[in-house]
Formats: C-alpha cells, sequence, structure tokens
C-alpha cells in the first residue's frame, strides 16, 4: 500500500461552525470566522467523537481529505463499501490489462506460478487479440494487483473506517488506519479516537 498527494481542507472553517446550530448570529466575514474557530478550538477535544450515526459529529463532514491510494484488488472490494469515499479516477484493468507490468503492480503475497500464468495470458491477447483471450486475462487477475486510485473523503467516514478496520485481519486496513488516519491534523483531538500506537 502506498499514499501519496494527501491533503486536508476546510479543518479551520469546520471547526469554527461545529457550534453553529447554537448561535445566534453568524459569522460574516474571514475575522469573525478566525475568532470563532479560537474559540471552538478551546473545547475542540473530543467534539466529534459522540456515536457513530448520531448525528452530532456532522462537522466533520467538511473537513475534506484527498489522497491517491495504491493497494490492491483485495482492499479495493472492501473500501468501496463506503459511501462517503468519491474515486475522482482511478486505473482501470479493464482497459489496461493487456499493457500492464505484472511483474511491478503484484504485491509478494502473488506466488510466482500465478504471475507467470497471467503474463503468460496477456502475451497469448497481445499476439491474437480476442475477446475470449482478454476475459481469460481479466478474469485470473490476482486479488494482490495493485491498483492506484484518486480518493476524496472526509473525517466522518474515516472516523467510520478506523473504527471499523483497525483491527483488521488484512494489514492494508491497519496500514491505512495507522498510516494515514491515525496522522491526520487533529484528527485524534477532534474525533476523541486515540492512537493505537500499536505497531501498524
Amino acid at each position: 500500500m502506498k499514499i501519496d498527494y494527501l491533503e486536508t481542507a476546510f479543518l479551520e472553517r469546520s471547526i469554527a461552525m461545529s457550534n453553529l446550530a447554537m448561535s445566534t448570529t453568524f459569522p460574516s466575514n474571514k475575522n469573525q470566522m478566525k475568532k470563532l474557530y479560537k474559540k471552538q478550538i478551546k473545547c475542540c477535544k473530543g467534539l466529534g467523537s459522540s456515536k457513530i450515526g448520531s448525528g452530532h459529529d456532522n462537522f466533520l463532514n467538511g473537513i475534506i481529505v484527498r489522497f491517491v491510494l495504491t493497494a490492491t484488488n483485495k482492499f479495493w472490494t472492501e473500501f468501496q463499501r463506503y459511501h462517503f469515499a468519491e474515486f475522482v479516477t482511478s486505473q482501470s484493468t479493464m482497459h489496461r490489462a493487456k499493457n500492464m507490468d505484472f511483474g511491478f503492480i503484484i504485491n509478494e503475497y502473488v506466488t510466482d506460478e500465478i504471475r507467470d500464468i497471467i503474463v503468460r495470458y496477456q502475451k497469448e491477447y497481445n499476439e491474437n487479440p480476442t475477446e475470449s483471450r482478454y476475459m481469460k486475462l481479466l478474469y485470473n487477475l490476482p486479488s494482490g494487483i495493485e491498483i492506484s486510485a484518486d480518493i476524496v473523503t472526509n473525517y466522518r467516514q474515516l472516523k467510520t473506517m478506523i473504527t471499523q478496520r483497525k483491527d483488521h485481519k488484512l494489514k492494508e486496513w491497519r496500514d491505512f488506519c495507522g498510516y494515514m488516519i491515525e496522522e491526520l491534523p487533529m484528527f485524534s483531538e477532534l474525533t476523541g479516537f486515540k492512537k493505537q500506537n500499536t505497531g501498524y
């Protein structure tokens, strides 16, 4: 697994607006927004630590996280169950399997025998391209093939992910939780999620 181009946005604004439901005025300029942020930051510890699904942590939706994640097919099939993680774009095995370097994009758990088989299927298709040969290549790609995708999500969705996946059997989930989610700016302070320090 690899994470590139990690960015966060709207952290200060989301914190400043976190108490809007209880406010009688609206911050109408940047100075007022900064004052409100400073006020809210003093009490932000655990501000978004309410129970998942309760709705009291909605302000976390506004803290946007964008990154390019390279992970295995096995990881992606599980990641896609989270409906508030948007795929901006991703690599396509459907379109590019005939040109992929399987010696480079397959992880260490895929055996040499399996890698050799798909390299052979790729060669057979490229020498005589038929639909049947392409389907044979596609449907035999291993779960350990690594694909990159540009993802946009938010702190609230990541709070759900880390709660559900931090102890997952799949090491990629533990890495994703430990090396990315836990290290996001103020994630622990805002969500109340304590770093595990379990050597992900």
